[in-house]
């Protein structure tokens, strides 16, 4: 199941923060809590982490799924973008105008996350088990879904 790719805003003054141009942001309002968690079925999570994994649970802009740690997907405005500078982030083409792959937090899992001129998208596995490859399979879904 797809759902529509969230919009972007402009403020009913027509006006922005300073410096940020309207195309440059999620339009939160348009995310609801299972957003996320309706563009990426179960049973493609399970199969791109090779984990049984729960049903997700929604917030606005994100979904999380236990198998049994937290996979999390999130898309959130590009402003907020800003790639993980340690040594094992290492570039991605083909999917945004920009992305990246870096190893979790801590040393644990991966993280992959995509730019695009209207969002970002962000795929977390911060499991031992997780793989690159992984991680970077499902922001490509999850970008793809997304729309």
């Amino acid at each position: 199941m797809t759902t529509s790719p969230p919009t972007t805003s402009t403020a009913s003054s027509g006006k922005t923060p300073a410096g940020e141009a309207p195309e440059d942001r999620v339009d939160v309002t348009a995310l609801t809590a299972t957003t996320v968690c309706d563009a990426m079925p179960v049973a493609e999570v399970s199969k791109i982490t090779g984990r049984e994994v729960s049903h997700g649970k929604g917030e606005v802009g994100a979904c999380n799924w236990k198998a049994p740690e937290a996979i999390r997907i999130r898309i959130y405005p590009p402003a907020e973008w800003s790639p993980h500078g340690d040594s094992g982030m290492r570039d991605l083409s083909g999917i945004g105008n920009e992305a990246y792959v870096a190893k979790g937090s801590f040393g644990n899992g991966y993280v992959a996350e995509a730019l695009f001129t209207d969002r970002a998208v962000a795929a977390i596995i911060p499991a031992g088990w997780a793989t690159e490859e992984m991680a970077i399979e499902l922001l490509r879904a999850a970008a793809e879904n997304l729309g």
